[in-house]
């Protein structure tokens, strides 16, 4: 895994998310590529006409990659000492298709972002464009909770409740492997499923937990509570997962959840 891409909008919380990936990925050569979306119209509509003096291009181009060249000079200070090359990329399209350009033009193995923009019940949980991201990118998403400081990940939770292969669990498999990770894995029973689990993760430590509750079910806060979970991981099943989410019944669970990185794969 060496072409991250890492999203951000200059908030708090966006540079939270960037720095725990950097840490993240320490002692590895990556590519990290840090990408600013700008919306123009936001700015013809607010920005232009309350400061008439501005031009387009201060509004809409000089300042927002003069704030992202601050950003990338400094992580580039704060991890000199690692093999890391950091670019960053401001865009203008919608914010969606500008991520797909960079995934594409930069190869992208692995997103990374914070939770975001509060506002309105689907975005409780996890913010407008992570929740965009989980719907429209098929790339392996990592989500960190907002105010979430680096710990490795040495205690990972699986929840499996929909079938996967080798391939699919390759980015899990990288932490597991890097940082000497336990395993838990959280699902409900079913014939031969811990043989089939097994088998998929040869080698790995794995500790499964038994519970006849599925995710609607307040299982998860006591399960990264009793665990010492750091990093939670989920296959998504995009149709049934986007249900479950924005229920009434799981927004507590996956809230809470959140307070730990998750892996969406």
């Amino acid at each position: 895994m060496t072409n991250i891409l890492l999203l951000t909008d200059f908030s708090k919380n966006a540079n939270n998310a960037i720095r725990y990936g950097m840490q993240l990925f320490r002692g590895e050569p990556c590519n990290f590529y840090v990408l600013n979306v700008q919306k123009i119209s936001k700015y013809i509509t607010s920005d232009l006409l309350t400061s008439p003096n501005k031009t387009v291009y201060d509004a809409v181009i000089k300042n927002p990659k003069k704030k992202l060249n601050i950003l990338v000079n400094d992580l580039k200070r704060e991890y000199a000492s690692e093999s890391y090359t950091i670019d960053g990329i401001c865009n203008y399209d919608s914010f969606i298709s500008s991520v797909k350009q960079v995934i594409q033009s930069k190869n992208i193995d692995l997103i990374i972002m914070g939770t975001n923009g509060v506002s309105g019940i689907k975005e409780t949980v996890f913010g407008s464009n992570t929740v965009h991201v989980l719907k429209n990118i098929t790339l392996p998403t990592l989500v960190v909770p907002e105010n979430y400081k680096f710990t490795k990940p040495e205690n990972i939770l699986f929840i499996y409740d929909t079938k996967f292969n080798d391939d699919s669990i390759k980015p899990l498999m990288y932490f597991i492997s890097k940082f000497n990770a336990s395993l838990k894995v959280s699902a409900a029973k079913k014939e031969n499923q811990n043989n089939i689990i097994t088998s998929i993760f040869n080698g790995v430590n794995i500790d499964f937990i038994k519970t006849n509750y599925s995710l609607e079910k307040n299982t998860i806060e006591q399960i990264v509570a009793k665990y010492n979970i750091e990093m939670i991981s989920k296959i998504i099943n995009t149709k049934s997962f986007f249900k479950r989410v924005f229920s009434t019944s799981t927004s507590t669970n996956l809230t809470y959840a959140s307070k730990v990185p998750l892996l969406f794969l």
